[in-house]
């Protein structure tokens, strides 16, 4: 599960959580990650996410799969439309994209660190900068841009982070001295039968 090296294409698919340094950090956006399609034939709304594996695009339906008349047919009409609603505000969520190196100091001599783009969603945005020493748990994914006849296809391996702990952070802002340890220590002992009024008391 947790590792120093970025994983590889070969493990596509697991959970893993490994220490990085942020190199890139882009802004933060909005990004719209549903939206209804109407069936232009026969009325009908269909509801399409934004699809992560093709960097959240949100593509037509190909074909209608809802019934029509008694008989069990199917709608199969290929005309969509994006439903316009002032009154249905569109469903977004924060976005934002990192780029993650291996740490040198972590990896054998002469080895060249690799990078990894990483991506946060919802309130994981905006929690590091370039420059911050980040451990990072997420589910490694593959993306890859719309493919065209005669050229190669646009592949990238990538992570969806579901945590992200910043540890300069935690270097920078606990400084604990040897009297601070000792008082703390102390206080405790003072009040190991009553530590509820001990917490009152702080």
């Amino acid at each position: 599960l947790y590792r120093v090296t970025l994983p590889r294409c070969s493990e596509v698919g697991k959970f893993l959580c490994f220490t990085g340094t942020v190199i890139r950090a882009s802004m933060v956006k909005m990004l719209e990650c549903e939206r209804i399609y109407v069936c232009g034939k026969c009325g009908h709304s269909v509801l399409v996410k934004a699809d992560f594996e093709q960097y959240n695009l949100l593509a037509k339906p190909t074909s209608c799969p809802f019934e029509t008349g008694m008989n069990g047919e199917r709608c199969g009409s290929a005309k969509f439309a994006a439903l316009e609603d002032p009154d249905r505000a569109p469903k977004c969520r924060d976005y934002q994209e990192l780029k993650v190196q291996e740490q040198i100091q972590r990896l054998a001599v002469g080895t060249i660190p690799r990078s990894m783009p990483l991506v946060l969603e919802d309130d994981l945005v905006d929690v590091c900068k370039a420059g911050d020493d980040v451990t990072i748990a997420g589910v490694v994914m593959m993306r890859w841009r719309p493919c065209s006849v005669g050229t190669r296809c646009d592949l990238e391996t990538g992570i969806r982070v579901n945590h992200v702990r910043v540890n300069n952070l935690q270097r920078s802002n606990v400084n604990l001295t040897d009297d601070m340890r000792r008082d703390f220590f102390r206080f405790w002992r003072d009040h190991a039968r009553h530590p509820l009024s001990a917490r009152n008391h702080i």
